[in-house]
Order: structure tokens, then C-alpha cells, then sequence
């Protein structure tokens, strides 16, 4: 059960691990209803996407901070009623979204924002829940944190540029576990080229990029056009 909660946790899919979690703890009970409070100010606009993004990690985090202590062989009494009033939507009516993962070089950071921006049709129509390093929140072991939401990720998009290929830690680490996933079939890989760059004989070179031609995003004239082509991109992935 603490391994099924925290994939869900890793794929954005909060109130599914809250729904899971709330017939073992009171509090994960009381998450649900700041979920709720959360959802319900983001859809009458009264707090913004960063708002948001923020409260659900801070949910998730209280989440998996709470899971060590629990024990999953003991429901509490009550405790699965109590959920089911918090939360009136069962989890099967979630929907299934697509979790993607931005794997991308620091210097290339406004380029990956400007994506996030191209993308949040799909993160709106909930098709897909998008993480970056970004949303590591304070005193998270950060290695880790990348390493586990790399491993649940349905979608893994490589954004391509010259820091992104000398940057040790992308190719150490996130690149090679990417292409093992992909190899295994348990991911998507797809390379955005952002910038110009030697990639084509690099391990994901055999893989079709984006944007259209796999021409750089920076060689567009209009480099919201080819963001747009990328996001259209991944949205047939989904």
C-alpha cells in the first residue's frame, strides 16, 4: 500500500493517494478537505496556477511525510465513512492523467518554462500533471526526489541543447534511466531540440524529436509556433 500511495504521489494523481490513505489516518482525512478548498479556489480563479502547484506539493509532501508512521495492516474505525463525505467523487472517476517529466539543462530554463506555458491546455483538460525540478520543495533530498519522479513518468521529454549534452548529471543520470525506460517500454522518451547541437548519433538520436523536421526551436522565426508544434506533438501521446 506505501508503495502504491507514492506512485501516485509521484504521477500527480493527489486525490487518489489521499483516497487511498484516509481509512489509515485522521489527517490524511483533513488533506482531502484542503484539497477540496484548494480545487474549488483554483476554479473560481481566486489563487493562480503557481498558487496551486504549490498547495499540492504541500499536501504531497505532508503525505509522504506522514507514510513511515503509519500501519497499513490496521484500518481506523470510521475512518473510510468520514472519506467518502470529504470526498464525494470516488477515485475511479479521476482521470487517468499522463505524468511528464521535464529533463532539461538550467541555461535552457526560460525555453522549459515557455513549454509548461505551451502545455497547460492539457494540464487544464487534466490529460496530463507536469513536474521539473523546480517544484522541489525546501528540505527535500533533491537527487532523490528527481530519481523517483523519473521512474514514475509516463512521458519523458529531453529538451535538447549544447547544456543539455555537457551537463554530467542529465547524462549520468536522468538520460540513462530514460532511455532504459523507454527501451523497456514503461515510458516515452521524445527529444525536443531547443538549440542547435550535435544529438543525432547521441543514444536518443534514433528517437523522432520535435519540433517538426526536429529543426530548434530558436531557428524558428516564431518560436511560439514551434512550441505550439511540440505541445501538438505530445498531445497525440496522450
Amino acid at each position: 500500500m506505501k508503495k502504491q500511495i507514492q506512485s501516485l504521489i509521484a504521477k500527480g494523481r493527489t486525490a487518489e493517494a489521499l483516497e487511498a490513505l484516509a481509512p489509515f489516518s485522521q489527517e490524511a482525512i483533513l488533506l482531502q478537505a484542503q484539497l477540496s478548498s484548494l480545487s474549488q479556489k483554483n476554479r473560481m480563479g481566486l489563487i493562480n496556477n503557481a498558487d496551486h502547484s504549490m498547495g499540492l506539493n504541500k499536501i504531497n509532501y505532508a503525505m509522504l511525510s506522514m507514510l513511515d508512521g503509519i500501519d497499513f495492516t490496521k484500518k481506523k474505525e470510521g475512518m473510510a465513512a468520514a472519506s467518502e463525505t470529504v470526498n464525494e467523487s470516488p477515485a475511479s472517476s479521476v482521470p487517468d492523467k499522463k505524468s511528464v517529466f521535464f529533463s532539461y539543462a538550467h541555461e535552457d530554463k526560460a525555453l522549459q518554462q515557455r513549454l509548461r506555458v505551451h502545455l497547460s491546455p492539457l494540464r487544464r483538460s487534466d490529460k496530463i500533471s507536469d513536474w521539473s525540478d523546480e517544484e522541489i520543495m525546501p528540505g527535500e533530498e533533491w537527487d532523490a526526489t528527481i530519481k523517483a519522479r523519473l521512474r514514475s513518468a509516463d512521458i519523458i521529454l529531453l529538451l535538447v541543447s549544447p547544456d543539455f549534452i555537457a551537463s554530467d548529471y542529465i547524462w549520468d543520470t536522468e538520460l540513462k534511466t530514460a532511455m532504459q525506460r523507454h527501451a523497456e517500454g514503461s515510458a516515452t522518451v521524445v527529444p525536443i531540440i531547443l538549440k542547435p547541437c550535435q544529438w543525432q548519433d547521441l543514444p536518443f538520436g534514433k528517437l523522432q524529436a520535435l519540433p517538426a523536421g526536429a529543426k530548434p526551436v530558436t531557428q524558428w522565426p516564431d518560436q511560439d509556433r514551434a512550441l505550439n508544434d511540440v505541445a501538438a506533438g505530445i498531445r497525440k501521446l496522450i
